[in-house]
């Protein structure tokens, strides 16, 4: 199994605000902000960050490893035919 790292944004929010103390990644269009580098996440936390104009919200990267599962050619083609089979039902 091997990884690839990827560098999420998260909001994080004060206690002081009236929603409370949260942390969460930042979604846009429905999906997750990451980055496959570094230095554009740390760009685009920094853009955030300025152009924010709530005092209790602040924006920070977060490493994460994404595993990727090797799937064998043969294991590939048997899911392939049972979906075949099953959508012939």
């Amino acid at each position: 199994m091997m990884g690839n790292a990827r560098f999420t944004i998260w909001a994080h929010r004060r206690g002081g605000s009236i929603f409370g103390d949260t942390s969460r990644p930042v979604n846009r269009d429905g999906l997750t902000l990451s980055f496959s580098e570094e230095q554009h996440a740390r760009a685009e936390c920094d853009r955030l960050n300025a152009s924010t104009g709530d005092f209790y919200t602040r924006y920070t990267v977060e490493k994460e490893t994404v595993a990727q599962h090797q799937v064998s050619h043969s294991d590939l083609e048997r899911r392939i035919a049972e979906f075949n089979l099953f959508r012939s039902c």
